[in-house]
């Protein structure tokens, strides 16, 4: 990504004709400002995401890396679950007036926030700012009447509450997070961080992300569309074999091959390899080959000036009509316009 350009604000979703397209706002002029309610007890280990992805200033990003802001919501003594005592220093006026605000869960879902913070959302969602939810911080969305007739998710455990209590509201729980339009959620906490990795990658580029997420030693990137019940994908003693597998794979992604020639290769029965497969990654082997090849192409999209038709040879799935499938599949977007929003030149 050129560092000239400045903090780009990219909404991930705008619809347009029924078809999912990424539109950009620059803000080349000025860093972004990104504002995180503070309340009081605040949900410290979401608010400690937040913080550590958009208010930690990362060698080499200083001068255009977020305006990060902690702002007080309701007056009083502020603590956190974890006993510590928050004095932020901004307040309701520069959370209404930021670029993005950050909600990083919510104390009691049965209980509405303060009038007045949500009169500063509806404000903000006014004038055109990104809102974001984690975990338990939809039911803010949802309570200043942000969720009408938008896709959402939150942690299962809440997604029948916050669909009872805002029937308007397109509660979904097979998605680790959302972007419908300017509004965004994250499942469990956990999922928030793939939410602000997310945002990186839209505001800054993939490389920027991946950099972040390297110096936090946490996974690039996770599909929104994964569902909350997919186990982790973590190797067990028994199938500490299965990396190099994996690793294979992902090295040759632009081949054609079976399954059964890929389980043969590696000297197994189908039956074992699919098996084993799904124990590990929680996935059918060709879903998750489909899943990699796209993030292939999404890569080759954004750093490459390839037509779409050698795109889609490179990265497996053959033809520019294949791509276009699965990628609408899983980035609810076209190629075309995923490269207009996130190419890097």
């Amino acid at each position: 990504m050129n560092n000239q350009r400045g903090v780009s604000f990219r909404p991930p979703r705008q619809k347009e004709s029924g078809i999912n397209v990424i539109v950009r706002y620059n803000h080349a002029m000025s860093r972004h400002t990104l504002a995180a309610a503070i309340y009081d007890g605040l949900l410290g280990f979401e608010y400690s995401i937040v913080a550590e992805l958009f208010g930690l200033v990362r060698p080499g990003l200083e001068d255009r890396w977020y305006n990060f802001q902690p702002c007080r919501v309701e007056r009083g003594p502020l603590r956190s679950t974890h006993a510590a005592v928050l004095d932020p220093p901004h307040g309701l006026r520069q959370l209404q007036t930021a670029d993005t605000i950050v909600i990083p869960g919510w104390r009691t879902p049965e209980a509405p926030p303060r009038p007045a913070f949500l009169k500063a959302l509806q404000q903000a969602d006014r004038r055109g700012a990104r809102i974001v939810s984690v975990c338990t911080g939809a039911f803010v969305l949802g309570y200043a009447g942000l969720l009408n007739d938008r896709r959402v998710t939150t942690h299962w455990l809440w997604a029948d509450q916050l669909q009872q209590t805002f029937p308007a509201a397109k509660v979904t729980t097979d998605r680790l997070y959302v972007h419908d339009e300017r509004i965004c959620s994250s499942a469990g906490s956990s999922a928030g961080i793939d939410l602000c990795l997310s945002i990186i990658r839209a505001d800054f580029g993939v490389d920027v992300a991946n950099y972040v997420a390297r110096r936090m030693v946490a996974p690039t990137h996770r599909e929104g569309g994964q569902s909350q019940y997919v186990q982790p994908t973590v190797l067990s003693t028994d199938d500490e074999d299965f990396g190099p597998i994996l690793d294979w794979m992902q090295t040759h992604l632009h081949q054609t091959w079976t399954l059964e020639q890929i389980a043969d290769r590696f000297a197994m029965s189908l039956r074992t390899f699919q098996r084993r497969f799904r124990s590990l990654t929680g996935e059918a082997p060709l879903s998750w080959l489909n899943a990699q090849r796209v993030m292939r192409a999404r890569s080759l999209l954004e750093t490459t000036d390839l037509p779409v038709d050698q795109i889609a040879h490179r990265a497996g799935l053959g033809t520019a009509a294949n791509l276009r499938k699965h990628f609408a599949r899983v980035m609810e977007t076209t190629p075309s316009a995923y490269r207009s929003a996130f190419a890097s030149s």
